[in-house]
């Protein structure tokens, strides 16, 4: 996980620690999980829930990140795409 602050905005990005440095094609679509992005870190469930907490944008990766962001109710089920088969969601605070 990496928290990226860009003026008022707090990015988290998240992936599943297997997925860090991969690429998946799916069609036109492209994911590149790379580790200056999302970070080499593995954290706790605990730890990616306090960052997502203060987070104004989040992008999400693998079936463990989603899993629990959908059971903390920070995104929907539905608002998730698969690309080769990998879950990725994206979330904007809303003011």
């Amino acid at each position: 996980m990496k928290v990226h602050k860009y003026n008022n905005e707090i990015l988290v990005a998240a992936s599943d620690a297997d997925l860090i440095g991969k690429t998946f094609v799916d069609g036109k679509l492209t994911l590149q999980i790379s580790k200056i992005f999302y970070g080499e870190e593995i954290v706790t469930a605990e730890q990616l829930i306090e960052k997502l907490e203060i987070a104004t944008i989040a992008n999400l990766v693998g079936k463990e990140v989603i899993s629990i962001a959908i059971n903390e109710k920070f995104i929907k089920e539905e608002g998730i795409i698969r690309i080769a088969g990998i879950p990725h969601a994206q979330m904007v605070l809303i003011e």
